[in-house]
């Protein structure tokens, strides 16, 4: 079986650079299908897919895999932003439908390996010693 560029498929590649590519493309991203990559969504997409895959390591050090769970992630967060965008706007959206998204987002990021980092919010003492002298003023 030979890809898209006329190279043979080995069936074990994870062909990063390719996903990227196709993703970065004239709007083919994956399936073959044409989207117009002037949206909003394919913008938020492409965006998210490219950060999954930064918080990964980079995608030349994913596994196919894992690059498939990247893109789902990015698919499911697309779906998600939507419909808090609908919710916002007032719209009536289908809680089950949200509630399921959200949720499936979430499986997939452990799944992927995100984890939550606890954020070190402590100024160091110089900022520290700043900021009293300020308010003392």
């Amino acid at each position: 079986m030979t890809t898209d560029t006329g190279q043979k498929d080995t069936g074990n590649s994870t062909d990063a650079d390719a996903m990227l590519t196709a993703l970065d493309g004239d709007g083919v991203p994956f399936v073959g299908a044409v989207v117009d990559r002037r949206r909003r969504e394919f913008r938020h997409y492409q965006r998210a897919f490219k950060d999954y895959c930064a918080d990964s390591g980079g995608p030349e050090h994913m596994s196919r895999a894992q690059l498939d769970l990247a893109r789902r992630c990015a698919g499911v967060n697309t779906l998600c932003d939507k419909l808090e965008a609908a919710i916002v706007a007032g719209e009536e959206v289908d809680v089950a439908e949200y509630l399921g998204a959200c949720n499936v987002a979430r499986r997939l990021a452990v799944t992927l390996g995100l984890k939550r980092r606890a954020m070190d919010v402590t100024p160091d003492l110089r900022s520290y010693l700043a900021a009293k002298a300020q308010t003392n003023d």
